[in-house]
């Protein structure tokens, strides 16, 4: 991703979104032993890797409704950037946003 990532979510693409699966995955299988291996591999702060693997949790239905560019998904997505915490329950997501 390099030096073209942007800081927000309002113009991720649906690559920069696999990327943040991607390093979920590379976490929880021990390929790299840190946020900040990961940070350091693509050249962002690991502030920034941080936020975004929360993302790599959320509901098929908001990630569908955030690539269609469906308002409640895109500030839903947002949001959760600042969150510490994430409902795990993909119900309980779509529901907090109303596309239950």
């Amino acid at each position: 991703m390099g030096s073209g990532v942007r800081t927000g979510m309002a113009g991720l693409t649906m690559l920069e979104l696999l990327l943040l699966v991607q390093w979920s995955d590379d976490l929880l299988a021990g390929r790299v032993e840190s946020v900040a291996e990961i940070a350091k591999r693509e050249q962002v702060l690991p502030h920034y890797v941080r936020r975004l693997t929360r993302l790599a949790f959320l509901s098929p239905k908001i990630v569908r409704g955030y690539r269609r560019r469906s308002p409640a998904a895109g500030a839903y997505c947002e949001a959760l950037t600042e969150r510490i915490e994430l409902p795990l329950l993909w119900s309980e997501q779509e529901r907090s946003i109303g596309i239950g």
